[in-house]
């Protein structure tokens, strides 16, 4: 099959041609005992705009080359090259670009990005123009939907701005009470959740501790020798 016959059938740059040809073949030979990871790769490639005939491999095996992945992104960055006028090269190697994050020279990465962008653009995905722009509610809704709508935005505002407040409110009364109870010592830095204790659960956590300390031993064998319920104990011998 003569591969370069068939590729020449599309605009083209011949110097690169002659190039995506012998760097084909440079790798068809160099690959052929290597056993790592290696990818297919469409020697006349598969686009639309290309040469969708030879998509299949069982049909076209000839049109198949296996290539290590660092081959196979030179390749199409000398696709790109070679067929400068057709859309499918720019964008096969914009994908592979875009998703194994390879670094692109800065004129490379200006003609992808601004294909990909008039392409977005064509399909309607950004750069369309906002109709309502520069539009009140009442040109845009009408007079009773847009007197609604501004209750509405109005009232929720209302309720954000009650909650946002209260909430600072709660926040700082909370605040002071504990640093009111941390004073007084009813609140106690081991107990979860700094919860109030009493005077009398606040002494019998101090004896545990200090039990456990001349203990010398674990935990579990602490809980065990006193008789204590594990998941009890574990809070009141939090930091030691």
């Amino acid at each position: 099959m003569d591969i370069y016959a068939i590729l020449s059938t599309r605009s083209h740059n011949p110097h690169y041609l002659n190039r995506y040809i012998r760097f084909i073949k440079a790798c068809q030979v160099k690959n052929l005992d290597f056993e790592g990871y290696t990818e297919k790769h469409h020697i006349c490639p598969k686009a639309d705009d290309m040469f969708p005939e030879y998509i299949c491999f069982r049909e076209n095996p000839w049109n198949c080359v296996i290539l290590k992945p660092r081959q196979h992104y030179i390749a199409h960055v000398i696709l790109y090259k070679a067929y400068p006028l057709l859309n499918s090269p720019k964008r096969s190697l914009w994908f592979m670009t875009y998703i194994n994050s390879f670094k692109l020279t800065s004129r490379m990465y200006e003609e992808l990005r601004n294909f990909t962008r008039d392409k977005m653009i064509e399909h309607g995905k950004i750069g369309y123009p906002n109709p309502n722009k520069g539009k009140t509610y009442e040109e845009i809704y009408g007079y009773e939907l847009a007197i609604k709508l501004k209750q509405d935005r109005s009232e929720s505002n209302k309720r954000r701005n009650k909650d946002k407040k209260f909430k600072e409110k709660t926040g700082k009364a909370i605040s002071e009470t504990r640093k009111k109870l941390f004073k007084e010592g009813k609140l106690v830095p081991w107990n979860k959740g700094n919860r109030i204790v009493s005077q009398q659960q606040k002494e019998k956590i101090s004896r545990i501790r200090k039990e456990f300390l001349e203990s010398g031993l674990t935990r579990k064998e602490f809980a065990e020798k006193s008789g204590i319920n594990y998941s009890t104990l574990k809070p009141y011998l939090r930091g030691l």
